[in-house]
C-alpha cells in the first residue's frame, strides 16, 4: 500500500521525541563540522532505517528542513538553496 504525502508527514511527526531530538542533534552537528544538506540527510536516513525508507528522501528532506534552515541561517552563513541566491544587475555601459 502507498501512502500519500500527507500520510507519510504524519507518520514523521508521530515519531517519539527522542528521536526527533536525535535528528535535531544529528543537523545541528552536520552543521557545527560543516556538512552539507546531503550529508546530514544520510546520517539522517541511517539513523531512522526503515522509516526513512518508507518516506523518501524528499519528504524526509522537508521534514528536517525547517531545523537546517534555523541552525544555518542562526550563524549568519544563511543556507544555500537552489535558486534563492541574488542576482546581479548587469551594468551597461554606452
Amino acid at each position: 500500500m502507498k501512502l500519500n504525502r500527507n500520510q507519510k508527514m504524519s507518520l514523521l511527526r508521530g515519531m517519539p521525541p527522542c528521536k526527533k531530538q536525535k535528528c535535531r542533534l544529528i543537523c545541528r552537528n552536520g552543521r557545527m563540522k560543516g556538512e552539507g544538506i546531503r550529508d546530514i540527510l544520510k546520517k539522517v536516513q541511517n539513523f531512522l532505517g526503515p522509516i526513512a525508507r518508507t518516506v523518501g528522501p524528499v519528504v524526509l528532506k522537508e521534514f528536517l528542513l525547517p531545523y537546517l534552515k534555523k541552525k544555518f541561517n542562526s550563524g549568519g552563513n544563511g543556507l544555500k538553496l537552489a535558486g534563492s541566491g541574488k542576482k546581479k544587475k548587469k551594468t551597461i555601459y554606452y
